[in-house]
């Protein structure tokens, strides 16, 4: 009997809502359960092994509608709601500079199915998208590419382990072709199904490629995955329009519902999922800003401060771009009380500033006191300098005189050598220039 995947047995409990309803552990376990993993020998999996197929012996595929395995089911709507759904966005915290500019901060929960972080154009998804843009406009021609995993190797690529591996390998093989920096993130399904269907876009600097280029390109991947031919999709944007579509295209959510997959949903928890490449390439001028869209474009983004959002998500406060100090997490209903904030989208905002403490004012009498001190300290480095320099202009003549009594010496030597054929004796170089030739 071809034993069912964990998704497959959750199809089958969909199938039947009346009596399934137990969780993802259950599913695991059921799973477990059908490869007759039992320490009772597997008396278990043979009652669930004809829950699945019929009654023992009968060959007829049928589904018991009162097998003993529906009792793992008991609870699967309550414990997948608990797993994978979650109450979004429920806290924020709130932050601010040396300076006193203050931020707050919603939290999300960053799944994919989310009702919140899912939806297009969302708060979250503003803030992917704000990551990525001060480094999209310093690329004057914009090269798109969609990496497509064939059907016959997707099941190899079911594991962070693998999809990292893979991203960084895809990142490499670019390399190579001369793409200095990059950003990438995965697709994990496509618009038309609901089956498994990982692709990676990448975003290059990059205008046309030839065909044989592409062909390369092509081939090399193929290799890589160990398949005879691999789709390798490019285009290429010239105008900001183009530009900032791709942009939000590459960085919506494509993973809806977590029922599509319940393995891939759980294996996904905190896999990074938005990466770039070429550190020191990315401190380039903007070729291109916001206010070269049209201006439906612009009406578009006109919520959304992205440069704001970028540097706070860098954990710098976008007016002084000092470090902003984060606090702790407070429940989301407390922001929703505080007035006078300022909505930068992406799920920030900004707070009123609060000024720097002033220090109190100093009694007339201190502040004689602290202009005496003022002048004593002046006077005291004017005396520090007037001796350093006494000294050193000592010092300096000492030395001057120094060399020309070395050199004297010297010359004395040769005069004598020349003279008597021998070394001077020292007596003879203590005495003034020509004193000791005369003797």
């Amino acid at each position: 009997m071809t034993v069912p995947s964990l998704t497959e047995l959750h199809n089958i409990v969909n199938t039947r809502p009346s009596f399934y309803s137990g969780g993802l552990d259950d599913i695991i376990k059921a799973s477990s359960l059908v490869n007759g993993d039992m320490a009772d020998g597997g008396s278990a999996g043979a009652t669930i092994t004809r829950g699945l197929i019929g009654a023992e012996g009968s060959g007829v595929r049928t589904l018991d509608p009162f097998p003993n395995y529906l009792e793992l089911y008991a609870k699967r709507s309550a414990e997948l709601a608990s797993k994978f759904e979650s109450n979004c966005p429920a806290y924020f915290i709130q932050g601010n500079c040396e300076d006193g500019h203050r931020f707050a901060k919603v939290l999300y929960c960053g799944k994919e199915w989310c009702s919140n972080c899912g939806q297009e154009w969302s708060k979250p998804h503003q803030r992917r998208f704000s990551r990525w843009l001060c480094k999209v406009t310093q690329i004057q021609t914009m090269g798109y590419f969609v990496f497509t995993l064939p059907m016959e190797v997707r099941e190899n690529f079911r594991s962070k382990k693998q999809l990292s591996w893979l991203g960084s390998a895809i990142q490499n093989l670019l390399k190579s072709y001369g793409y200095e920096r990059g950003l990438r993130r995965w697709h994990f399904f496509g618009d038309k199904t609901n089956d498994w269907h990982p692709h990676l876009n990448v975003i290059v600097d990059g205008a046309y490629a030839s065909e044989s280029k592409l062909e390369r390109i092509k081939q090399s991947y193929s290799a890589l995955l160990g398949v005879e031919i691999a789709d390798v999709n490019y285009r290429y944007r010239k105008s900001p329009g183009e530009k900032v579509h791709t942009l939000k295209y590459v960085t919506r959510a494509t993973f809806k519902d977590y029922k599509w997959d319940l393995e891939m949903a759980d294996e996904l928890h905190g896999f990074r999922n938005q990466l770039w490449w070429g550190h020191k390439k990315w401190n380039e001028a903007p070729a291109w800003s916001l206010e070269d869209l049209d201006e439906k474009a612009q009406l578009e983004l006109e919520s959304l401060d992205s440069q704001a959002v970028e540097s706070l998500e860098n954990g710098e406060c976008p007016h002084c771009h000092k470090p902003i100090e984060w606090g702790n997490v407070q429940p989301i209903g407390v922001l929703d009380e505080i007035t006078n904030k300022r909505d930068l989208g992406g799920g920030y905002y900004e707070l009123e500033q609060v000024e720097k403490p002033r220090a109190p004012a100093l009694p007339p009498e201190d502040i004689r006191k602290l202009q005496r001190l003022k002048i004593l300290q002046a006077a005291l480095k004017t005396d520090v300098n007037r001796t350093y320099d006494g000294y050193h202009t000592r010092h300096a003549k000492f030395a001057d005189q120094w060399e020309l009594d070395y050199l004297a010496d010297q010359e004395r030597e040769a005069l004598w050598a020349n003279v008597t054929g021998g070394p001077a004796p020292e007596d003879k170089l203590v005495a003034p220039w020509g004193e000791g030739l005369n003797n």
